[in-house]
């Protein structure tokens, strides 16, 4: 096999659109589909198979994001963030719900109780998440266009990408959040 040409190893069929897929381990995807989360092993990639199922209410899975299998954040087209455990992957468990109120598209976090959301209706929140059963909103900033994606490269900086072809670039002063840069296309 060369290295630059990829080639198909497996195929999961899951029925729904896939909204959000996340590595729990080397051998385990969690898959966040409209109305479900599935986790799959993929241990042999020409097999994979299902481990297990958990249907949510109407609303569906906008966006994940995964520290380790101890912190999985959920972000539901209905607006709930929601924290989940997967230490044990055949009973997670639901640490916490936060309500950001649109649809959430992007979650990104670099450490542990320091998590960035973004959704379409153009805010940013940074929320705490030291005490991962009580979140708390540390700072939001209101935008004129959907964040569908984030990627924070630091604690204190990031970047963020939405409809309309801009980019902005963040830096965050401890607990402030400030647009450093932006640029429309």
């Amino acid at each position: 096999h060369e290295p630059g040409e990829p080639r198909l190893l497996g195929a999961w069929i899951c029925g729904e659109q896939i909204n959000a897929i996340v590595a729990l381990s080397t051998d385990h995807i969690l898959l966040g589909v409209e109305n479900a989360l599935q986790l799959i092993d993929v241990k042999k990639p020409a097999e994979p198979r299902l481990l297990g199922e958990w249907l949510g209410e109407e609303g569906g899975v906008g966006a994940m994001f995964a520290l380790s299998p101890a912190r999985v954040f959920v972000g539901r087209n209905d607006g709930q963030l929601q924290l989940f455990d997967f230490t044990d992957f055949a009973e997670p468990r639901l640490i916490s719900t936060w309500t950001y109120g649109d649809t959430i598209l992007s979650i990104h976090a670099v450490v542990a109780d320091r998590v960035f959301v973004g959704g379409l209706g153009g805010k940013l929140q940074l929320l705490n998440f030291e005490d991962p059963k009580n979140p708390s909103l540390i700072e939001e900033l209101k935008g004129n266009s959907e964040i569908n994606s984030i990627f924070a490269f630091s604690p204190n900086c990031m970047l963020t990408g939405g409809s309309g072809a801009s980019l902005r670039v963040f830096a965050q002063d401890p607990d402030k959040l400030r647009v450093f840069h932006e640029r429309q296309a």
